[in-house]
């Protein structure tokens, strides 16, 4: 089974990464995987946009041929991420950053309780052809949960209201 890079057909496809719909006309990335309630050589596909993909599926998109990769704008920083995120585990779970609601929720990394009106990470893992949620991590221990002080492709593209409204603590946390 092998992914695939399309024209959307229709509008209807929602990205499994950002949960917005694919327009039609848009460049898509397919993950096909075997189908799990059909026998024999079924397979289904989930749809992601292209950039979505390779900020949250990047063992998949750096898997991706240059023929599939020649028809993809800026595939060389797409691919150049996927590659980083494939080096560090983690990063593709990043699905958005916030300001803790309440002061219950634990970090973690350093296992503390999560203030109210702190920044934090949120979470998400994929499992079962979906990303659920999994927690969060306060903004300051971002680069040693994550292994890494490159955060801000992905904190912009998961929340880039957030990450402008944050920009301050976003600039302090990954500065060290």
């Amino acid at each position: 089974m092998t992914d695939v890079v399309e024209v959307a057909s229709s509008g209807r496809a929602k990205c499994r990464g950002c949960t917005k719909t694919i327009a039609k006309d848009d460049l898509r990335f397919g993950e096909r995987v075997a189908n799990p309630f059909a026998e024999g050589e079924a397979e289904l596909t989930y749809w992601f946009h292209v950039k979505c993909a390779a900020y949250r599926r990047c063992e998949r998109f750096v898997t991706l041929t240059p023929e599939q990769l020649a028809g993809i704008p800026d595939a060389g920083l797409l691919k150049e991420r996927a590659e980083h995120g494939v080096a560090h585990h983690r990063l593709p779970r990043i699905d958005g950053l916030e300001r803790a609601k309440s002061g219950r929720a634990k970090c973690k990394h350093c296992k503390e309780t999560i203030e109210a009106q702190v920044a934090r990470v949120i979470l998400a893992f994929w499992e079962e052809g979906r990303f659920g949620p999994m927690g969060f991590v306060h903004l300051t221990c971002g680069p040693a949960y994550f292994e890494t002080r490159a955060l801000l492709p992905w904190l912009d593209h998961a929340a880039p209201e957030a990450t402008a409204a944050l920009a301050s603590e976003v600039s302090a946390a990954l500065a060290g």
